[in-house]
């Protein structure tokens, strides 16, 4: 996007107390990576509230009630006004935000950023889609106003950017920033289902470490499909939406790794564009890619192809990433302190054997499904 010092602004009075900048959540992008963001931004706990504007002028007010819609929000750059105006959302719902302007040119351009999603009180917003592609990279054609849409899926707090370019008025950036909160039963947050799904777990196997990861592996893998489209790049698009990339099955597990109190940490393969989870049993590291063991191609014949890349060795790995070799070392995040604290590994870990770690008693052999899960997942293996 370009931008300008001269006629750049952004809505510095917020949506609320406190307000949060997420200028950077969920932009990164990789080059040469075609599924990865690295959408995760731990943030200071502002007070939120569904009307974006926790101290409305009048006039804001008025203009709102004018309109038609129950919440306004702001910006202004010089002449320009940037403003953005919606109804209360509705969880399973489209929620419209008609975004228009006054001042300057009289002719805008508007674009809507990928919103990000939080867990109720957590203020750990993830980008829900990836940033770096599609419809939120483009700006409309040039007009007076626009409508987006956008549906919500889980309860919690979802952060929405919508920006403006009017270049013939100099002003290249222009942005609002709005934190909306929904709760509904019937919509659980990602942190409920998760919580849910390891307290399964932890009643349905023998408790240990091994085989709770292979349970919640199992478990992830009938959530979701592998989002063709590259669109949908997190937790919340893979426990709610039931579609996801790479970057969606790795933040879930990661997640549910994390509830269980089971070490792990992220491997990025910028090489193949390409991530998947380490996980740590017996002070071992082991690869876990439940991307590609999302998949019911017979390539092998009889050979369980739901847990072909469950827990290998960096060397196994590598022969099915061959980037994986070249990849930066994996950034150690302890369970307990995920949202808050990450440990840098000096060097990837490489277990000593070339072996996976032993299973516990109660399964009949290394590769089983657990009897669970009827079958894997019907779709093809994601390239």
């Amino acid at each position: 996007m370009e931008q300008s010092e001269t006629g750049a602004a952004d809505n510095s009075s917020g949506s609320m107390t406190g307000d949060i900048d997420t200028r950077e959540i969920g932009n990164e992008s990789i080059k040469n990576d075609s599924d990865l963001t690295n959408p995760i931004s731990h943030q200071a706990e502002p007070q939120v509230s569904l009307a974006s504007d926790m101290s409305p002028n009048s006039e804001q007010a008025i203009k709102a009630a004018v309109s038609g819609y129950q919440h306004s929000d702001s910006a202004n750059s010089g002449s320009v006004t940037l403003t953005v105006e919606w109804n209360d959302p509705v969880l399973g719902q489209l929620t419209t935000f008609h975004v228009s302007a006054t001042g300057g040119s009289g002719s805008y351009l508007f674009r809507m950023d990928a919103p990000s999603y939080s867990n109720p009180n957590e203020y750990v917003y993830e980008s829900v889609a990836d940033p770096s592609r599609g419809e939120w990279t483009k700006y409309t054609d040039a007009c007076a106003s626009h409508d987006f849409t956008f549906t919500t899926t889980a309860t919690g707090s979802y952060n929405f950017r919508f920006y403006l370019m009017d270049k013939a008025s100099g002003v290249y950036y222009l942005r609002t920033n709005t934190y909306i909160q929904v709760a509904d039963d019937a919509y659980p947050s990602v942190a409920s289902i998760v919580n849910k799904a390891v307290s399964q777990a932890k009643l349905e196997t023998d408790g240990t470490e091994y085989e709770i990861a292979l349970y919640l592996h199992d478990w992830l893998l009938d959530q979701l499909e592998y989002d063709d489209s590259l669109k949908w790049s997190s937790a919340e698009s893979a426990l709610t939406r039931g579609l996801g990339t790479c970057q969606a099955y790795e933040s879930a597990y990661a997640k549910l790794l994390s509830t269980a109190g089971i070490e792990n940490a992220e491997t990025r393969d910028t090489y193949d564009g390409h991530t998947w989870n380490a996980v740590k049993f017996d002070d071992e590291w082991y690869q876990v890619d439940c991307t590609w063991d999302d998949t019911s191609d017979n390539f092998y014949g009889d050979l369980d192809q739901c847990h072909l890349y469950f827990c290998l060795t960096d060397e196994l790995m590598a022969i099915a990433h061959p980037g994986h070799e070249k990849s930066t070392p994996p950034t150690i995040t302890l369970p307990a302190q995920r949202a808050s604290k990450t440990i840098t590994s000096s060097k990837t870990a490489r277990p000593t054997s070339g072996l996976p770690p032993t299973p516990s008693a109660s399964s009949n052999t290394w590769m089983q499904r657990r009897p669970v899960f009827h079958q894997c997942r019907q779709r093809q293996l994601p390239t």
